[in-house]
């Protein structure tokens, strides 16, 4: 997975993250932060696994704040 496309997932997910409140979206700034960190200094090849840890950790954000909005 290139750079370029984790960034466009990481868009989409700061779109879909845009209604959280503002105590869920600075948890998911710290962990955006830490993970840009992980993906920048990582072996390439290791790289796509660690986007994909991205990703995932960025959806079960947007599940919980759904789960919560539903409740």
């Amino acid at each position: 997975m290139s750079k370029v496309k984790c960034q466009s997932i990481v868009l989409y997910h700061i779109y879909q993250l845009q209604l959280l409140s503002r105590f869920q979206q600075n948890i998911y700034r710290i962990i955006k932060m830490h993970l840009d960190l992980v993906i920048n200094i990582s072996l390439p090849g290791i790289q796509t696994k660690q986007e994909m840890i991205a990703s995932q950790l960025l959806s079960a954000l947007l599940h919980q704040f759904l789960m919560a909005k539903a409740n």
